[in-house]
């Protein structure tokens, strides 16, 4: 499942499936491998969001998942 059907945007969920399979790799490396520019600015997205920690390892997908979904359900209470 896409993560983008929870909120993401493409960007996000391309970063998130890939530290997903290389937690440790350098940021050069990731930015090189996904052609992503903003690199820093989408893994702090990814942070705020709780999706990755201070080190940039992601959190398990179903923790992910939990987030997006009470998120999403937040957002549509009104809440952010």
């Amino acid at each position: 499942m896409s993560l983008a059907r929870l909120g993401l945007s493409t960007d996000q969920d391309r970063l998130y499936r890939y530290l997903l399979r290389r937690p440790h790799a350098h940021p050069t490396r990731i930015r090189i491998e996904l052609a992503m520019p903003d690199l820093p600015r989408v893994i702090g997205e990814l942070r705020d969001l709780g999706l990755v920690d201070q080190a940039s390892a992601p959190v398990a997908p179903p923790v992910a998942m939990d987030l997006l979904v009470r998120r999403r359900a937040g957002a549509r209470r009104g809440r952010p």
